[in-house]
């Protein structure tokens, strides 16, 4: 048994061979390791010259020709690459191309490859594609398990439709998704979108932005911008938030939210509503506007206030509903209805609805209209004004009619009829055409503006001569009925025509008052049946 043993101890010419060999036999044995390590971690090295060595410590291999390596799902294919075996790491050189599934194929010239992480990093003229878009940045960091591609660097999408570029971008495989961010810049035949956020669902179609945005619409140079928003681009729907302002030609919107539905072209704004006409110097406010483009019609409601600059000085209008038809049949149009208030500071009106035609500059109310022209009040059952070089030229009152103008604070000048034209200069009332049933009180003074008396008329249809509120000649069309009276002999409701009413309660006395709290005003039509 010793001699049996000490055979099999002592080296012969077969063992001596083999440890003379001992480096390629050490050598062997690492290749085996390295493969049985690549069984385990799932690494498989379906094609390539190999070379492997030892360098400080650590085990490596080097692929050359047409090497194909495969982890999983994934396939890489390059001219050469280099495996650490101790750290599972891979570099790859030339011709990288990874392949994973049969519609993700990412090249480039150089790749890093983690196999215990399962990352790869891409570099140099790289180009990943899919069936519904091609990427090329200069980096792509992309983890072939969760299917997450990263780009640090600019990178450009192209699709069908769009253009996109991007400084740094991420892409989610598996859930269709996409996240761009700074100085992102997507462009289509419909829009140029630029802003330093983007988000898309790929499965949805659904695009958000949730930083400051510009959308400029390409075919009617109509601007956009806000601080967050989306679009759908299936339902054709958006929504945009935050300072919101749309631009387009002549005009511009203002607001803190908007939503819109591209295919019916209209929408919706909410809060802190402006909306600017710089062709005809108007601004519209409120809290809520529904915009119809078809219709060019914008609705503003809740405190809508309608700014137009007048003579150098600004009208204000509010109205429950505004309406501004922006290009219609007969041009650009203003519509009030409800609790119509108007405050400029020589003129004020009320009434429950109105509109005003930009073609001919023609203003028109309905429903007991109130108008006040410095010290005149004028009132019918319907009343229009034409400006003329942007101040009241003519007010036409129709069916009756009453023109009251302050005297003094006892007395008071009046006009009544069934029809009444008035005319102005300067906003001085200087003539006044009656129509049918007219009646006329006014007040007579000598040189030194001292009172004489009062004149009391009555004529089918007269011609009223003014000047500074004061009656200077009167043209009578028929058979006139009148006496001047002392002042003293006659009472006091002798000196008011039938149906006069003094409405100074009801009259605006500065922009803020237009939108006071209605519960606390005045209701007209229940003043004017007192």
């Amino acid at each position: 048994m010793l001699r049996f043993f000490a055979k099999l101890t002592m080296p012969n010419r077969i063992t001596e061979k083999i440890f003379r060999l001992s480096p390629f036999f050490i050598l062997c044995v690492l290749f085996l390791s390295s493969f049985a390590a690549q069984a385990q971690d799932g690494i498989e090295i379906i094609h390539a010259d190999l070379f492997g060595f030892v360098r400080a410590g650590e085990k490596f291999q080097q692929l050359n020709n047409d090497v194909i390596v495969k982890q999983d799902n994934m396939l890489l294919y390059c001219d050469s690459a280099l495996k650490n075996d101790t750290r599972n790491v891979m570099d790859a050189y030339g011709h990288v191309r990874l392949v994973q599934g049969d519609s993700f194929t990412v090249i480039g010239d150089f790749l890093h490859y983690d196999a215990n992480t399962r990352i790869a990093n891409i570099s140099h003229n790289v180009v990943l594609t899919q069936p519904d878009f091609t990427l090329t940045t200069q980096e792509l960091i992309y983890d072939t398990k969760s299917k997450v591609g990263y780009y640090p660097v600019f990178g450009k999408i192209v699709n069908r439709e769009n253009t996109l570029t991007s400084s740094t971008g991420y892409y989610y495989s598996n859930e269709k998704y996409s996240y761009f961010k700074k100085n992102v810049d997507l462009k289509n035949h419909d829009y140029h979108i630029t802003c330093d956020t983007l988000k898309y669902n790929n499965n949805t179609s659904v695009a958000y932005f949730p930083g400051f945005t510009t959308i400029v619409k390409i075919a009617d140079s109509t601007v956009i911008t806000c601080n967050n928003g989306w679009y759908d681009k299936v339902k054709g729907n958006s929504q945009f938030s935050k300072k919101v302002k749309i631009k387009q030609p002549g005009q511009t919107l203002y607001c803190d939210s908007m939503n819109w539905n591209n295919e019916q072209e209209h929408g919706d704004a909410y809060r802190d509503i402006i909306l600017l006409d710089s062709v005809n110097k108007l601004q519209v406010t409120g809290n809520y506007s529904h915009y119809n483009r078809k219709k060019q019609l914008t609705k503003v409601a809740n405190k809508a206030i309608a700014t137009q600059l007048v003579d150098n000085d600004s009208m204000h209008l509010h109205g429950d509903t505004l309406f501004y038809y922006s290009d219609s049949a007969e041009g650009k149009r203003l519509q009030a209805y409800h609790h119509v208030k108007i405050y400029k500071s020589n003129m004020q009106a009320v009434a429950d609805s109105m509109w005003y035609r930009y073609k001919d500059s023609l203003m028109v109310f309905y429903n007991h209209p109130i108008v006040w022209v410095d010290s005149t009040q004028l009132t019918a059952d319907t009343i229009s004004i034409k400006f003329k070089n942007k101040k009241a030229d003519m007010v036409i009152l129709r069916r009756n009619s009453f023109i009251i103008s302050v005297e003094d604070s006892l007395r008071y000048n009046q006009i009544k009829g069934r029809d009444i034209n008035a005319y102005f200069k300067n906003n001085d009332l200087q003539l006044v055409k009656v129509f049918q049933e007219g009646e006329c009180i006014y007040y007579i003074k000598d040189d030194v503006k001292a009172y004489i008396g009062v004149n009391k008329i009555t004529c089918v249809n007269m011609d009223i001569y003014l000047d500074s509120g004061q009656v200077k000649g009167v043209n009578y069309k028929g058979v006139p009925d009148g006496i001047m009276y002392p002042l003293k002999e006659l009472t006091p409701e002798e000196l008011l025509l039938k149906k006069f009413f003094w409405y100074g309660s009801l009259r605006p006395k500065s922009k803020k008052s237009l939108i006071e709290d209605k519960n606390q005003q005045p209701d007209i039509e229940q003043e004017i049946k007192q």
